[in-house]
């Protein structure tokens, strides 16, 4: 199973201390990992990584050709997070093998996993969580896709999908999305905007906002592929003992527990207020790194 990972240059040192550290100790299957990032990263996430195996750095705009267009529309710059999320489900439709793993940077292996671990019996793990978690989430999705909305969110980053669904949501993006939203339907008559922005990726960028993984998993449900390519599974997972917030920090011990689920990775997030050195202090006094 590949592994896809959309990385800036500022996040090398938690990749190469934190998470990439961990998934050669404990992802047994781990192979081709590939880093997506943006073209003034390029020199330098290559030379960081050029010596590790497997790992191949690919342009964003490779994947994404429409970047370089809708960068240029007006409040682009809010758009950032959601461009995140279109090269996630690019790399995944591109992709070698049947599975993916995405994972963002702050990421990390909590115990030893291989790909039939995430991926049982041929479907991919997914877990549900409360559809009040994340509200607003589930009814964008639904709204994009002109879809009904779940009764639940959608787990979130590192998540497994599956290329088949992802390319499926991408036929149905190009041929049953409506037409392009009045703010990009304008810029029509500029060389180029309508053939790149009529692409799957461009009519999904045309119908934001929507956050990757609830839209893909609605699509799934509603479309009724989901139980061909997952099962819901509240145990195991493929994360948990995480810390999201400011101020959970302090009291998080990275070792799993026997009271809680099985969970196959970690995320300390990247915008709390805790250093990769701090995270690599808890991990290695905890045995999940050399000492």
């Amino acid at each position: 199973m590949d592994v896809v990972l959309p990385l800036v240059a500022a996040d090398l040192e938690r990749y190469l201390r934190l998470q990439r550290p961990t998934f050669e100790r404990y992802y047994v299957d781990l192979d081709r990992t590939t880093i997506v990032t943006r073209p003034a990263d390029l020199d330098d996430v290559r030379a960081a990584t050029r010596h590790l195996d497997g790992v191949e750095v690919v342009d964003e705009r490779a994947l994404v050709p429409e970047l370089d267009l809708v960068r240029r529309l007006p409040g682009s710059s809010r758009r950032g997070w959601y461009l995140q999320q279109i090269i996630k489900l690019a790399a995944v439709h591109e992709a070698a093998t049947d599975f993916v793993l995405v994972v963002d940077g702050d990421v990390f292996a909590a115990r030893p996993v291989t790909d039939a671990d995430l991926v049982p019996d041929g479907c991919a793990l997914r877990t549900k969580e409360p559809r009040e978690r994340h509200p607003t989430w589930v009814a964008n999705a639904a709204k994009a896709l002109g879809m009904a909305p779940l009764d639940y969110s959608a787990s979130v980053t590192p998540s497994v999908l599956a290329r088949d669904g992802v390319r499926a949501l991408a036929a149905y993006a190009e041929s049953d999305l409506p037409e392009l939203r009045r703010s990009l339907a304008a810029t029509r008559r500029l060389p180029g905007l309508r053939s790149r922005l009529g692409s799957w990726r461009g009519r999904l960028l045309a119908n934001l906002p929507w956050t990757e993984f609830q839209l893909y998993e609605t699509f799934l449900v509603r479309s009724g592929r989901f139980h061909t390519l997952h099962v819901y599974s509240d145990d195991p997972v493929v994360y948990g003992n995480s810390v999201w917030f400011d101020g959970a920090f302090d009291d998080w011990d990275p070792t799993a527990r026997d009271d809680e689920p099985v969970a196959y990775f970690s995320v300390v997030q990247s915008y709390v207020d805790v250093t990769v050195a701090a995270v690599e202090r808890k991990l290695r006094a905890a045995g999940m790194l050399p000492s």
